[in-house]
């Protein structure tokens, strides 16, 4: 639970900083991980702990953030997955739920070891996934 939690504080400031990001050095565009540590948005840490590898996880969640073209507006996809699922074994576990934000700024999760999806396209669907759905922000 406490490793769900750091990477969920860690997917908002994520979050946060591809706002800050798209102000300043992304001229209206967000960025990936590695352009919003190189920008020291997020710190070293975050931007090492990289889904796509090989990356350090950071309290055992992996991280990943990307700038989506072709949605008619600026938009991002933001990703915490944990480094080691429940499904493999709760004994090394390091979470059982992933999750997901975009330029909305909704929190998303399911129940998987991979982060819920969204379509590069206008709408900007959400897919949540098995047992997923939205955070409640309360």
């Amino acid at each position: 639970a406490a490793n769900e939690a750091s990477g969920l504080a860690t997917l908002r400031i994520v979050s946060s900083g591809q706002a800050t990001y798209q102000a300043t050095a992304g001229a209206g565009l967000y960025g990936d991980l590695a352009a919003l540590r190189n920008n020291n948005v997020v710190d070293q840490t975050v931007g090492a702990a990289t889904i796509a590898g090989p990356g350090t996880p950071k309290n055992g969640f992996l991280f990943s953030a990307e700038n989506i073209n072709g949605t008619g507006g600026p938009a991002f996809d933001a990703k915490a997955q944990p480094s080691v699922h429940t499904s493999g074994g709760i004994l090394f576990a390091t979470g059982s739920r992933s999750f997901f934000v975009n330029e909305t700024g909704v929190m998303y999760f399911n129940t998987t070891g991979t982060a819920p999806t969204c379509t590069a396209t206008s709408a900007r669907t959400v897919t949540p996934g098995a047992g997923g759905g939205v955070l409640n922000n309360n």
